[in-house]
């Protein structure tokens, strides 16, 4: 996806700013829910970003090769 962890947290943090701080009211649009909404769909960025970043960390490279000395007898 490539959002990261920062526009997760962004979207948290603007997502609880207008659900729990912003007492504004504009016309046919409920800012709380909208906040919620952000809210929620920066938790499951965050979570995506997490299990992306965990699936691509893991052990996906090859080992070296051992070196195996041409002179020495199995």
């Amino acid at each position: 996806m490539g959002y990261g962890y920062g526009f997760s947290g962004a979207l948290i943090v603007v997502g609880l700013v207008l659900a729990l701080a912003v007492t504004a009211e504009v016309p046919n649009i409920d800012l709380t829910t909208i906040g919620w909404i952000l809210t929620l769909v920066g938790i499951v960025l965050l979570i995506l970003t997490v299990v992306q970043n965990n699936r691509s960390s893991g052990t996906t490279q090859q080992p070296p090769p051992q070196y195996r000395d041409p002179n020495r007898r199995p």
